[in-house]
Order: structure tokens, then C-alpha cells, then sequence
């Protein structure tokens, strides 16, 4: 009576494990995407949640983003909630934010590993950047966007980049996912595309970034087609998520540069570089 493997017997065995593994991986990677996903559309809901509840207490005001008070052209949504620690008191917004949730869930778990706090030299200098666009208190030529629970912002632009067509949007965005392209540059966003034509960035110790005060540093992370690339202002099919002024949260799936679902929104206040937008949908 046999009682043990042929070697031939052992490698079919072998090969029908591989071949389920390999069945197996794709759809587990797909389960932990949408797991992850649905953790960033939960993460939106309580920053939504929180910044409506600060209001409440604030006669309907949310809180307004300090630098958007200074004369500062190059501010834009998805670093105004920074902080320094160590710089200017007025510019951190950190405590405010505290107050309302905490701040690890400005960090999208899509999002390549992001530190929330970074030492300059062994003193005590921190800078804070989430991954997600931040839009209460957001002024935009000279717009307080969001400011009051209720009121939208506007932008009377170009329906496309590039078209002649131009019609006024308005957005009740409190935050969101990061869709951010430089025409014919680089294309960043939150979550890695479809198509894997995206690639994670980590930015840490950037010492010479000419927005930032000397000697600080910064830590940020995000999906990133550089310039060096063919087709650099394109990219894979995107999902995304938006959070609203009602606390509500909404999805795009499959999203692309110029998707008609979205609308061109200038990156910096005051329109400093008009090629450099974020795709945000307009209020329905």
C-alpha cells in the first residue's frame, strides 16, 4: 500500500496552490481598496461632522483658515489647514482643528505613509499637511468661500481647461480628495489611478520649497506623474470622494483630467497660476 507523494503529484498540488493564490490576490488587493476607500469617505464625513459642529457653536460660522486673512496670493485649500509650531501663532491652525477632530484623519489611507509632524534640527519647528483639500474659509478672489454654513463659493471660469466655454459654479465643498493638475507638468492626487500610471511621492526635508519659511520642512505625500513622463497632464481612472456642507459624502468613480462631472478650479487664491487646477463637481 503507497503511503506517500510522487514528486509529480507533490508539483500538481504546488501548482494549483499557485494558481489560486493567483486568483486570490487581485480580488483581496480589490477588497482592500474599497475597504480603504470607504475609510477616506468616512474620514471626510467626520471632518464634515466636526467643522459643522464648531459652527453650531460659532453662529453658523466655520473656522476661518488664518492665512486666508493675510495678503498671501499663493494660499491654497489643500495646505491652509497647516500649522507651525514654532513660527507664528496665528498661522497654526492645529488647536482649532483638535478641537473638532483629530488629526489623523486629514491623513487619507490611499495616500502613500504621511507623517503628521516633522523636527527641523532638533528644535521644536513642525509643519502639518494632510492629504486632503481643505475648503471652509477658503477665500478665492475675494471670495469667503464657506464661511458661513450655507453659502457656497463661486468660480466664473472655463467649464474645460483649454475651451472657450465659461459659465459660473458654485461649490459647497468642505473637503475632499486631492485631484490637482499642472497643464502639460504633473498631475497629483489623493488615490493611485486605474491604470497604475501614477506613482507615490514622499516629500520630506524640503529645505529650499520656496513656499515655505526657510528652515522648515515639510512632509507630504501624494500619487504624482512627473514632467519627465510621457502625457504628463493625464493619468488612469480615478475614485474619488467629496465631502459637503450638509455632512454628507459623495463619490465620483472612475474620473479622469477634464471629467464633465467636475469643474476646473484655479490651485492658488487669486489665480496666480491659471494652469494649475483642482477638479472639484460643482453644486448640483
Amino acid at each position: 500500500m503507497r503511503c506517500a507523494f510522487t514528486l509529480v503529484e507533490l508539483l500538481v498540488v504546488v501548482t494549483i496552490i499557485v494558481v489560486l493564490l493567483a486568483l486570490m490576490v487581485p480580488a483581496l488587493d480589490q477588497a482592500v481598496y474599497q475597504a480603504e476607500l470607504a475609510i477616506c469617505a468616512a474620514q471626510l464625513g467626520s471632518v464634515g461632522r466636526g467643522v459643522l459642529t464648531y459652527a453650531a457653536d460659532q453662529k453658523r460660522r466655520y473656522p476661518l483658515q488664518p492665512r486666508v486673512e493675510k495678503d498671501d496670493e499663493q494660499a491654497q485649500p489643500h495646505d491652509l489647514a497647516a500649522g507651525f509650531l514654532g513660527g507664528p501663532q496665528d498661522d497654526d491652525m492645529r488647536p482649532v482643528l483638535k478641537s473638532m477632530f483629530e488629526l489623523e484623519i486629514m491623513v487619507d489611507p490611499l495616500c502613500p505613509d504621511v507623517d503628521l509632524d516633522t523636527r527641523a534640527g532638533g528644535a521644536n519647528v513642525q509643519f502639518v499637511m494632510g492629504s486632503y483639500c481643505v475648503w471652509f474659509g477658503w477665500q478665492y478672489r475675494g471670495y469667503r468661500g464657506m464661511f458661513k454654513v450655507g453659502d457656497q463659493w463661486e468660480w466664473d471660469g472655463p467649464s474645460t481647461v483649454g475651451g472657450s466655454e465659461s459659465r459660473l459654479a458654485r461649490f459647497d465643498l468642505l473637503a475632499s480628495d486631492r485631484h490637482h493638475l499642472k497643464v502639460g507638468a504633473e498631475s497629483q492626487v489623493s488615490h493611485p489611478d486605474a491604470a497604475g500610471f501614477l506613482r507615490p511621492l514622499r516629500l520630506q526635508d524640503e529645505t529650499n520649497n520656496p513656499w515655505l519659511p526657510q528652515g522648515f520642512q515639510v512632509t507630504f505625500s501624494a500619487w504624482f506623474r512627473a514632467s519627465n513622463e510621457p502625457s504628463p497632464d493625464t493619468h488612469g481612472a480615478l475614485d474619488m470622494n467629496y465631502g459637503h456642507d450638509d455632512g454628507s459624502v459623495s463619490r465620483i468613480l472612475a474620473q479622469m483630467p477634464y471629467d464633465s462631472r467636475t469643474f476646473p478650479v484655479p490651485e492658488r487664491r487669486g489665480n496666480v497660476n491659471p494652469t494649475h487646477y483642482l477638479f472639484a463637481p460643482p453644486r448640483q
